[in-house]
């Protein structure tokens, strides 16, 4: 995008119009969209170069998100595709006292869940 605007900046003449030497544009500021000439002027079509620079760095911005996301997802599809119980693994809390143990919860699940279920483990603080 600079490649492109800077050099349109440049040739902006805003001077013209500026009465007050202290809001002059100068310095770096001579690289930027305030050279740019008000509308009344005939170069008023340089401001449309900013316009479509910011069309064009969206869209290049869009696509790289888009293939980073679908790079991501078919990773993450790899990942969940793997058969490892990690990724099938549920986290439960407030057990009651009666299913405390392995035997009892497993009993417990498998009366509910069949043949869905792999193992269950119990994770107790001591």
């Amino acid at each position: 995008g600079c490649l492109v605007l800077i050099p349109i900046n440049t040739q902006g003449d805003a001077n013209r119009y500026i009465k007050d030497p202290k809001y002059r544009v100068k310095g770096i500021n001579q690289l930027s969209m305030a050279n740019i000439a008000p509308m009344s002027d005939h170069k008023t079509n340089l401001l449309w170069a900013h316009l479509i620079m910011a069309w064009v760095f969206t869209g290049v911005l869009l696509a790289l998100v888009f293939r980073a996301y679908k790079s991501y997802y078919e990773q993450r599809a790899r990942f969940l595709s793997m058969r490892v119980p990690e990724n099938y693994s549920v986290l439960v809390t407030d057990i009651p006292k009666e299913h405390s143990t392995n035997e009892a919860l497993q009993a417990f699940f498998a009366k509910r869940y069949g043949d869905e279920l792999h193992s269950v483990r119990m994770a107790v603080l001591t």
